[in-house]
């Protein structure tokens, strides 16, 4: 049967079924893009650089504060933090943990370290790693996906104009809900064209969920006091809200959004990450008369 001579809701739902095939084979499309010649697997050990990979720069430096605080090398009282001593930095190695010691050695709110130009420049090189290692998105990478985002958009879009004109040639001008369910597929396609993760990234966050299941499981158990890093890697992989209030009371305090919610939403360089699921192509797709 010609698709075209459908009308009314049965056309919407044909144009429903497309645009949901069509973003699926595009996801498709760049992650086998993505998946192929990948570069020799990173040693994921560090928190910070999975909780960069998983929700960005604010990210890392949240669970590394968290971190920090679990170890004693800083002090929080409400919401302000201060690094203990001048011993503090003999302690730590990393560049990311000497930037929010130095930040605090005057108090200071903990979101201020966000800010911090020092921290930011120590955040910077997991960045460059995960680019290196492809499993966040570079230049690049949005210039790869952009043929098939492109392709993608061309059919969804010459299938609307395709049957605007077969209902304009019938005298039919209820072409509305078609309208905007090409604009909400394009919208989706764009999402998933400027996705922060590459598929590479994608699947090192499902093992890592995976290897730290058990982990999460008796996250309760856990306990304040920088014995192990298990804390650091707990937060890393699932989000703040996995260590337990108990033992972790400050993090209510310090970040009460992230200690509810483990999404890590909103969390990137700018504070807005990729939470996004660019796989996500349900939702919006209501239905109408389009022309017939």
């Amino acid at each position: 049967m010609n698709p075209f001579a459908l009308t009314g809701f049965s056309f919407l739902g044909f144009y429903v079924l497309l645009g949901l095939a069509v973003m699926w084979g595009l996801r498709m499309w760049i992650r086998q893009l993505e998946s192929a010649s990948a570069p020799p697997a990173q040693n994921m050990t560090d928190p910070y650089l999975i909780a960069h990979l998983r929700a960005g720069e604010n990210e890392a430096l949240r669970v590394a504060t968290v971190a920090l605080l679990d170890r004693g090398l800083l002090v929080a009282q409400g919401q302000t933090l201060k690094t203990k001593n001048t011993k503090s930095f003999g302690v730590v190695q990393r560049p990311i943990e000497k930037a929010i010691l130095q930040h605090f050695t005057s108090p200071g709110e903990g979101h201020e370290i966000f800010k911090d130009s020092g921290a930011r420049i120590a955040c910077s090189g997991y960045e460059k790693v995960l680019k290196e290692q492809r499993m966040i998105a570079d230049a690049g990478t949005y210039a790869k996906r952009f043929l098939p985002v492109a392709i993608a958009l061309g059919v969804l879009i010459a299938v609307t104009w395709t049957k605007i004109n077969i209902a304009f040639s019938a005298g039919r001008h209820n072409v509305g809900f078609l309208v905007m369910l090409t604009i909400v597929f394009a919208i989706i396609a764009l999402v998933i064209w400027f996705r922060r993760h590459t598929a590479r990234g994608e699947a090192m966050l499902a093992d890592l969920r995976s290897l730290f299941s058990r982990l999460k499981g008796r996250a309760k158990s856990l306990r304040a006091g920088g014995q192990t890093n298990e804390a650091a890697l707990l937060a890393a992989v699932f989000g703040l809200s996995a260590l337990p209030a108990a033992s972790f009371p400050f993090m209510e305090q310090l970040y009460p959004a992230k200690s509810r919610d483990g999404s890590g939403c909103g969390a990137s360089s700018t504070d807005s990450s990729s939470c996004s699921s660019g796989s996500s192509c349900s939702g919006g797709c209501g239905g109408g008369g389009c022309g017939g």
